[in-house]
């Protein structure tokens, strides 16, 4: 196996994070190598808001809020600080969105976010670093929003990357034949 090959298939989802900081200057870099994705039409529609402690305890408030009205009397403190440290602890929060256009563009250039976050945990794995792109209500909530000064006239919202040192990485998932997605039309 060739170590791309290897980089693909090892990557995790990372879902707890260390409180551990990260170098910013491999970030950039790995972020700076996600922009060379293809992008239909050259439109560059990207945007990525790096999240200070303001902005990270409002997506943190706001997932707690969330969660509490989920799960109502089950709710517990225990429940409370870890949601807190999920926002807090990583290294790094980026909020992500990509530009205002009409219907077909967006759609585009949503498939070109979605490459550049591919590249960029691929990146970002090779230096030792875990990414998770959540795109829960909480990241796209008016308060979240307003704290991170996201512009919303002219950028959609599209979730937040958390970045940092994984806690644990996760088992793989088994994955299912190609045979089950390829198909030839004569």
């Amino acid at each position: 196996m060739n170590s791309f090959e290897q980089l693909v298939r090892e990557r995790r989802t990372v879902q707890d994070f260390l409180p551990e900081s990260v170098d910013w200057k491999v970030v950039e870099r790995c972020l700076a190598l996600s922009l060379w994705v293809p992008n239909h039409k050259i439109t560059f529609p990207w945007l990525f808001k790096r999240l200070g402690k303001v902005a990270r305890e409002e997506i943190a408030a706001q997932h707690l809020l969330a969660t509490k009205k989920k799960l109502g009397d089950s709710w517990t403190a225990d429940m409370a600080r870890a949601i807190r440290s999920k926002f807090v602890d990583p290294a790094e929060i980026l909020l992500l969105g990509i530009k205002k256009s009409n219907p077909a563009q967006e759609k585009e250039d949503f498939a070109t976010l979605a490459a550049s976050v591919t590249v960029l945990s691929l990146a970002l794995w090779q230096e030792g670093v875990g990414v998770k792109w959540a795109t829960g209500s909480y990241s796209r909530h008016p308060n979240v929003l307003e704290s991170a000064q996201f512009n919303q006239q002219t950028h959609s919202p599209e979730g937040v990357l958390i970045i940092g040192r994984a806690a644990r990485v996760p088992l793989p998932v088994a994955r299912p034949e190609l045979a089950n997605f390829l198909s030839f039309s004569p």
